[in-house]
């Protein structure tokens, strides 16, 4: 299909399509012997340090069935701090705005696919930001499956940005320059103790081929071993996502090591919060204690999740460096009604080329999380999310127009709350 109607690329969105995911022992084995050739040829400064030993992902061999939807929600939540907050209410929605038309599915199998149209207007450039992009949000899917499939009790899932965990929310400066640590945490409330929180690392990676997929894939192992806790190495997961016009697929390999667990405090939160802040440091490795890592990533999560659903003051709480660096901005939310309850954010509304109608994006999350995130109660948005997370399991809710109507609708709900939609009308 060369040109895509805006009504076609939601279809695609709200559509269900598979994506394929690798990780067996041959591919463990190919990853361990590139770990070694990495470390081999770093100098000491550089901290390469081969995270080993690496098993098989369970769950993750075979077909993923998902839509794209769903993804586009992970990146848009993801990355919802990392925008200048004076042109926020645009920029936080890019994501959602940019990769509309970009999918496409092979239709008698489902298997989904860029469109080769839609990649003609791609310079090379953007191409890598498409695939760096794709690589986070497809990753995090694959991610969560990955914790669901070890454990179905398993309950809400949030991955949170190392960056902002470790520098209070604000990297206006960041430099990457010899710290190999990975980019996510994973978390999620233990099934037998909900005032404890399970924690493991996330390294994505995004590219068009597979080739160049196994030399990020074994660069994201080692990324994973740049992050100890108390002189403790963490588990986790790496995932390489392959993007063209012949599919997407994802390669993933997993590292045999306990998971950790911390128990949330209110005080600790908030000494997290008041506590000066502290340089970068240019150490290529870092260790870290629990309670400056993990109090610092409860906050981030939730100042993260306050400002994708356009909740400012909430985010400002939760990281008063954020505040101080850019100022007070309003909030400017709504509530919508959905089948499953009610949901505050903010929409953007923006008129479509011609007379095809409007674009609506709204970002929410479900009425009782807001008003923990606005309470600043962290043991509140914890039951507000488990308790969505029962009504609602992690799962892509869609509404498709149907062939000849005005409308088109794409949703998708997280298990934290969080909700995604883009309709045209």
């Amino acid at each position: 299909m060369l040109f895509m109607t805006l009504q076609d690329a939601i279809r695609f969105m709200a559509q269900t399509s598979k994506i394929t995911m690798e990780s067996d022992a041959a591919l463990v084995g190919d990853i361990t012997l590139r770990q070694a050739a990495l470390a081999a040829a770093a100098t000491p400064r550089q901290g390469v340090r081969q995270k080993l030993p690496l098993i098989q992902a369970v769950g993750l061999q075979g077909d993923l069935a998902l839509r794209p939807i769903s993804a586009m929600l992970e990146l848009a939540r993801g990355t919802a701090l990392n925008d200048d907050p004076e042109v926020a209410a645009f920029a936080r929605r890019w994501s959602t705005l940019r990769y509309l038309g970009v999918f496409a599915n092979h239709g008698h199998n489902t298997k989904l696919r860029l469109d080769q149209g839609a990649l003609q207007f791609i310079g090379p450039n953007q191409r890598r930001v498409l695939s760096e992009d794709l690589g986070i949000g497809f990753g995090i899917m694959v991610a969560k499956h990955w914790c669901r499939t070890r454990d179905p009790r398993v309950g809400p899932i949030t991955v949170i940005d190392v960056d902002k965990a470790l520098h209070r929310g604000t990297v206006p400066n960041l430099r990457r320059a010899g710290s190999r640590q990975p980019d996510y945490l994973l978390s999620y409330p233990d099934p037998t103790n909900s005032s404890l929180t399970t924690y493991e690392l996330l390294e994505t990676k995004g590219t068009v081929n597979a080739t160049t997929a196994r030399g990020q894939l074994a660069r994201a192992a080692t990324q994973l071993a740049g992050l100890t806790v108390s002189g403790t190495a963490m588990t986790g997961l790496a995932v390489s996502t392959v993007s063209n016009v012949n599919g997407l697929g994802v390669l993933a390999v997993d590292p045999e090591e306990a998971p950790l667990r911390w128990q949330r405090s209110e005080a600790l939160l908030e000494r997290w919060r008041v506590a000066p802040t502290r340089a970068r440091s240019s150490a290529p490795l870092i260790d870290l204690e629990a309670d400056d890592l993990f109090a610092g990533a409860t906050n981030v999560d939730n100042a993260t999740l306050a400002e994708f659903s356009g909740l400012t003051t909430a985010a400002n709480g939760w990281l008063p460096e954020r505040q101080s660096q850019w100022g007070d901005r309003p909030d400017r939310t709504i509530t919508r009604e959905f089948d499953i309850g009610s949901f505050v954010g903010a929409e953007y509304v923006i008129e479509a080329p011609g007379s095809t109608g409007r674009i609506r994006i709204f970002q929410a999350v479900e009425e009782n999380v807001a008003r923990g995130l606005r309470s600043r109660d962290s043991t509140e948005v914890a039951g507000a999310q488990r308790a969505f997370a029962e009504r609602r399991p992690e799962a892509v809710e869609t509404s498709d127009a149907q062939q000849g109507s005005d409308q088109a609708i794409a949703r998708a709900y997280n298990s934290d709350g969080s909700l995604l939609e883009i309709r045209i009308e």
